[in-house]
């Protein structure tokens, strides 16, 4: 068995190392301001955590639209590069920002998040939501992922909005 934090620190490496490999370029960024950093090549992707717990977000970029969630939901498209110790583990309240260059990306979403103290055992899973570059967010779009509870039910939404809109 694994200790919790050489598991995770295994598992960054090899999306990290995934990642480099796919040619794919994903930047995290602070929020600064109202955390808009979108520019016309690129689509913003804002994760916002509401909730009173840890969340991961299991925000997933890459795969194709022939592919469908199938292709989208692997672990070697799971974005974790950000939050607690760079595992994709956000703090109850915590938002992050991360930046794609169009053309990067064909797909992105969330399995739908998991929130609890301990996440190997949540207390409840969002559901799924998949998007497609050119379709539901176009180039230059800023799409919010929001995860709240509503009597420890996760709810994972999503907006979609023009720069500066």
């Amino acid at each position: 068995m694994f200790a919790r934090g050489s598991l995770g620190f295994a598992v960054a490496l090899a999306i990290l190392v995934a990642l480099n490999a796919g040619g794919c370029v994903i930047t995290f960024e602070r929020i600064e301001g109202n955390g808009d950093t979108t520019t016309p090549d690129t689509i913003t992707i804002r994760i916002i955590n509401r909730t009173d717990y840890p969340l991961d977000p299991q925000l997933y970029t890459g795969g194709t639209p022939d592919e469908g969630a199938d292709g989208l939901f692997v672990p070697a498209h799971k974005q974790t590069y950000f939050g607690l110790g760079k595992l994709g583990i956000m703090r109850a309240g915590e938002e992050v920002v991360l930046t794609i260059k169009c053309g990067e990306l064909k797909l992105f979403g969330t399995q739908g998040g998991i929130i609890g103290d301990d996440l190997t055992s949540p207390i409840d899973q969002g559901e799924r939501i998949l998007l497609r570059e050119g379709e539901a967010v176009q180039c230059g779009g800023i799409v919010v992922f929001t995860f709240q509870t509503v009597s420890n039910v996760l709810i994972a939404s999503y907006g979609v909005s023009l720069q500066g809109g």
